[in-house]
This record gives C-alpha cells, sequence and structure tokens, in this order.
C-alpha cells in the first residue's frame, strides 16, 4: 500500500479489523508463492507489489487483487482511498472474528532482512536478542503485549538477532546482555545506531525503550530515483533471496 493509503486514518481504523500480513515478494520463496497464487500480472511473472483482501481462509479473495488498493476499490486516487475504508468497513462486518489478535511477535524474516525492511518503511527497528532460547522465550513473553498494544502497534518492523554476534554486527551502539534494542536504520538498510536498549525482561523496561525509540527516531522522506542513484554510486547493491521478477524494477 502506497502512503496515501498508509497516512489516511480511516483506513489505518478500519484495518484494525483484518489481519494484516506484508510478505515479503523476493525475499522469501515460501512467500513469494503466496503472492503468485493471488495475483500475476500480465507478464505472467511475480512483480514487486501485490494488494489482496482474502477471506478468513487465506484463499478466497473478498475483491479484485492488483498492485495496489487502487485495483480492488477503482476510482481517481483520492476516491480510492475513501472507497477502500468504506470496502474494510464493509467486509470486516461479514466476518465477526473472535480470536484474540496478537498471539504472536510479528518477526520479519532475520535481521538483515529486518533492518532492511525498516528503512524501506521508514520505521525503527525493533530487535531482541538472548544468549539463550529461555532468556529469549522471557523477553517475548514480556514484550508481546507491548508490541500489540495501542501505544506501539504497527510502529516498528520488529526483527530477532540469532545471539549478541549478529546484533553487533548490524547494531552501531552497545548492547549490554539480552534484552530488546531499537534502532535507527541507516538510509539503505544496512546497519542501525541504537536509540534504545533495555536489558533483561523487564516490562516497564520495555515500554520506556520503546518510547524513547520512537522519540529519537527521524523519519526522512526518500526520493526514489536519487536513492537509488546514490546507493549505485557508492557500490551498494541488495541480494535478494529469489530473483528480481519485475520487468520495471530499478536494480539493486
Amino acid at each position: 500500500m502506497d502512503r496515501s493509503f498508509l497516512s489516511d486514518q480511516a483506513v489505518v481504523a478500519a484495518s484494525r479489523e483484518f489481519v494484516c500480513i506484508r510478505l515479503a515478494t523476493y525475499e522469501s520463496a515460501s512467500e513469494a508463492k503466496v503472492l503468485t497464487s493471488v495475483f500475476q500480472s500480465r507478464s505472467g511473472m511475480l512483480e514487486n507489489t501485490v494488494f489482496a483482501l482474502l477471506a478468513p481462509d487465506g484463499k478466497t479473495p473478498l475483491a479484485r487483487a492488483g498492485r495496489s488498493p487502487r485495483e480492488a476499490v477503482g476510482g481517481a486516487p483520492d476516491e480510492a482511498v475513501k472507497g477502500l475504508a468504506a470496502k474494510l468497513k464493509e467486509l470486516s462486518g461479514k466476518y465477526s472474528g473472535t480470536a484474540p489478535v496478537g498471539a504472536a511477535l510479528p518477526y520479519l524474516a532475520d535481521l538483515r532482512r529486518g533492518m532492511n525492511v525498516a528503512a524501506c518503511e521508514i520505521q525503527p527497528l525493533l530487535g531482541v536478542v538472548a544468549g539463550s532460547d529461555d532468556a529469549r522465550k522471557k523477553i517475548e513473553q514480556a514484550l508481546l503485549p507491548l508490541v500489540w498494544s495501542a501505544d506501539f502497534a504497527g510502529r516498528f518492523a520488529v526483527a530477532r538477532a540469532k545471539d549478541a554476534a549478529e546484533a553487533a554486527q548490524y547494531v552501531d551502539g552497545a548492547l549490554k546482555g539480552d534484552g530488546v534494542f531499537v534502532v535507527q536504520p541507516d538510509a539503505f538498510g544496512q546497519k542501525g545506531r541504537l536509540l534504545a536498549f533495555a536489558p533483561g525482561s523487564d516490562r516497564d523496561a520495555m515500554a520506556a525503550a520503546l518510547k524513547q525509540g520512537l522519540q529519537q527516531f527521524v523519519a526522512e522522506p526518500k526520493d526514489s530515483h536519487r536513492h537509488i542513484d546514490e546507493g549505485m554510486r557508492r557500490g551498494i547493491h541488495w541480494k535478494s533471496e529469489i530473483p528480481v521478477t519485475d520487468p520495471m524494477a530499478p536494480k539493486r
């Protein structure tokens, strides 16, 4: 969804009645199969953006799938935004879900791809680092209700570091032990600058770190053409998990 849809408060409010999933396109072979089952463009190949509204079975389309929400609702750009909010309200009224939202942390595939997604989405990255499975589970148990709370839901990209060494590889700043960290991704999603860290599994400390991270995070808009040119000039290239098949996609 482009920013005109994401920034509309009526769309945001209506979307809370849905399970919203951001699939990884070229960063996951298994997720790419899901996307191609939902929509194929004239090229016959998986393209970079896909938008679909599906029934609770995850398969039945509830609107026309396409590259953007406009194809689901039609109309001029301004009308399409209003149309999407209305469509979401209409559909949510037909499916009265009872299961609670937030049974798991919305982890991205790994820290490398999480950092890149955060940079692309112009969001801070929230990370979990732990030296053992037991420590990680305690951290996740404390973090879970915070991530899905009204104050923080949807405001972070979330990823898990395999261990302290991987966290140090991608984060500039001292991570002292197990805990959660918030970083400002660099423009190209290669590394992040530490904004806040909460050691251990204390929920109040985590909440304070998340607030601090949001306060210190600087959202820097990007001009895509200049951004790509600058990346090429600096020799920065991104290797996706599967080949990029969108004929209009820029070089990475």
